[in-house]
């Protein structure tokens, strides 16, 4: 009979250490996405950021050639 309670113990233990195995899996899961989402992140503003910087260059390069285009065709010798 202290056979089959030792081993029903050791079948005890072996469950409670994959257990214990898997919610520190599943906790490297969680920091591991949140460190994803948060290279993502980054990744995203960082994109953003030049979308807006290019939209913004191409307006301003808009306004000078159309400015200088003005004054060229506007310009009459004194």
């Amino acid at each position: 009979m202290s056979v089959l309670n030792k081993i029903n113990a050791a079948g005890v233990l072996t469950l409670r250490t994959v257990q214990d195995s898997n919610k520190l899996l599943a906790s490297l899961l969680e920091q591991q996405t949140i460190l994803a989402k948060q290279q993502r992140d980054v990744a995203a503003n960082a994109i953003n950021t030049d979308i807006g910087r290019q939209a913004a260059v191409a307006d301003n390069m808009a306004q000078v050639t159309g400015t200088i285009t003005n004054s060229l065709q506007n310009f009459r010798m004194p």
